[in-house]
Formats: C-alpha cells, sequence, structure tokens
C-alpha cells in the first residue's frame, strides 16, 4: 500500500479516487486472484494517463501488478446534506454541526465517552469532515425525539488539523455541554462492549444509521482503503487506511455514526467518513482515534455506554 499511496495522492494524474486489495473482476463478478483495485471515476479507451502497473519491492526482489480499475461513475461523497429527525444522544444519534457563519451540517454520533474514573458523560465523537478548519466555536446540536434542538457541545479537537500531528484521522472530539450531558443520561443507550482493535477486514458488520434510525448490515473488505474525498466542510481530505464495506450502506448525513461488529454484544469499529456509491461505505477506525486523542489530552478515555 505505501507504493500505491506514492503512486496516487491526491490529485493524481491518472484520476485514482480510491485503492485497496482486493479480487480482481472478470466479467463483473470476483475471481480467485487477488490484485490492487483501484477506482476512477470514467473510463476511456484513450486515456492521457493510464493507471500504470504497481512495481513494489519485498525483501530482494521487485514485483509488478496491473490494477484492477473500477469506474464509479461518481466521486467518494463525505456528504452531509439531509437533516434526520433527533433521538437523544447516544451511539448512532442524530447530530447537527452549526458552523459560525450559520452553515448546517448533519452529522452522527460513532460513541460517548469519559474519562478513567468518571461517570459522567463528557465528549462525542463525530466525523472531522463536519467541521471547517478551525472552527472552534461551531455549535453542536441534538434532541431528544420531537424535542427542540439543543447545544449539546463544541468541537474541542479536530484529528484532521495538522496541528495534532500525525497522519489525518476522520474524528472531532466534541466537549459536551451541561445540556449535552443530561440529555445523553436521558436517552435509552445502544450499549457497546468496547472499541475493536483490529478485525477490521472481512468481518460482519452492521450499523444503526442515524438518517433511517434503522440498522444495514453488510461485510467489510479484506484489506482496507485509502480514499480522496474531493469535497467537505473541512476541505479535501485524503484518508489511509480506512475500513471498506462490500456495498455502500450511508447516505448524506450518516457522516460521524458508528460502525458496530455484529452480534448481541457489539464493539464499536469505526465512524462513517462517506461513500463511493454504490460499492462502498468507508469508516474511519477507532482504535487509533482514541490513542491519539489520549495522547493529546493525557488522560485515559473509554465508551461512557
Amino acid at each position: 500500500m505505501a507504493a500505491a499511496r506514492e503512486l496516487f495522492p491526491q490529485g493524481n494524474r491518472f484520476g485514482v479516487v480510491a485503492f485497496g486489495v482486493g479480487r480482481r473482476r472478470v466479467r463483473g463478478e470476483p475471481s480467485r486472484e487477488w490484485t490492487l483495485t483501484v477506482y476512477v471515476r470514467r473510463k476511456h479507451e484513450r486515456p492521457e494517463y493510464p493507471v500504470p502497473p504497481l512495481t513494489f519491492r519485498v525483501r530482494s526482489g521487485w514485483y509488478s501488478i496491473a490494477p484492477d480499475i473500477i469506474a464509479t461513475g461518481t466521486l467518494p461523497r463525505s456528504g452531509q446534506s439531509t437533516l434526520p429527525e433527533f433521538e437523544g444522544l447516544r451511539i448512532g444519534a442524530t447530530v447537527n454541526a452549526v458552523a459560525p457563519g450559520g452553515t448546517l451540517r448533519a452529522g452522527g454520533v460513532s460513541s460517548l465517552l469519559t474519562s478513567a474514573g468518571s461517570q459522567e458523560p463528557q465528549w462525542l465523537l463525530t466525523a472531522g469532515h463536519l467541521f471547517e478548519r478551525g472552527a472552534w466555536t461551531t455549535r453542536v446540536f441534538a434532541a431528544p425525539p420531537e424535542g427542540k434542538p439543543q447545544v449539546v457541545g463544541h468541537p474541542r479537537l479536530n484529528l484532521l488539523e495538522p496541528s495534532t500531528g500525525g497522519l489525518p484521522l476522520d474524528a472531532a472530539l466534541v466537549e459536551l455541554t451541561p445540556a449535552g450531558r443530561a440529555l445523553a443520561k436521558k436517552t435509552p443507550p445502544l450499549r457497546a462492549a468496547g472499541v475493536a482493535l483490529d478485525s477490521w477486514t472481512n468481518t460482519e458488520v452492521r450499523m444503526l444509521r442515524p438518517t433511517a434510525n434503522a440498522w444495514a448490515s453488510t461485510r467489510t473488505e479484506a484489506s482496507l482503503f485509502d480514499v480522496h474525498f474531493p469535497e467537505s466542510a473541512f476541505g479535501p481530505v485524503s484518508l489511509a487506511g480506512l475500513i471498506a464495506t462490500t456495498s455502500a450502506i450511508t447516505l448524506d448525513g450518516d457522516s460521524g455514526g458508528a460502525l458496530l461488529t455484529a452480534g448481541d454484544v457489539p464493539k464499536v469499529l469505526g465512524s462513517c467518513s462517506g461513500a463511493l456509491q454504490p460499492s462502498h461505505s468507508f469508516f474511519q477506525p477507532l482504535a487509533p482515534v482514541l490513542e491519539r486523542l489520549e495522547q493529546s489530552l493525557g488522560v485515559r478515555l473509554h465508551l461512557w455506554e
């Protein structure tokens, strides 16, 4: 993947918008052969810059593979346009981020967090791309079902900001207001057994979609994907190591919503970063997010619910 990242950065001349390891498709059906799958918006009979073979070194030998090129017809979207109904404050609930200029963007909650030794919900996690650069005065709204929206928090850290250090991670930590903490405690929780540290690929997953307040189930791909999102509130975003589902299960307004493992006692795998319709939805793994947040805050974090 390191060689692919070097060859296909954001805005690359070949038009590659996402890539990951998958089975080569023959006449539309997956074969037994594994290869690098790259996604472009359109295929052309005579492209100005054809997607080249990928050459890389393993130990003392050099290898070259021809990527499987798939045309999507669309660009990856980190959508935030629809306005779903509020369902309180819990994993999978809807929140609205209202920027200082008044622009409203809908998203979801991937988790509620607290620090070690505390019994109170202190923060919520959602997608970093819902927020403009440096927009620390953004107000985050939520409400009980059929209730009046109220300010439940303000962004404390956005891991897309270069100042947080390391590779960009699509996650924002929102510090809860007293109203936010009260709403979280009043909302029936969606209980999770913690954050999954691995098992991000080739596994059964499900999501309580914020836009529909309904469950969607699918599987994850056999590898993590790198994706270039050309537009978001934050601006163009390139993300590495995203969980990819084998079909798109998210819509505009689901950004930040939680992807969970299957079973009666699920763990949180990641939060929604966007989709490439109709083939994939993409999720930021939460384990590295929590690690980065703990380093920044100097405290141990765990799920409140």
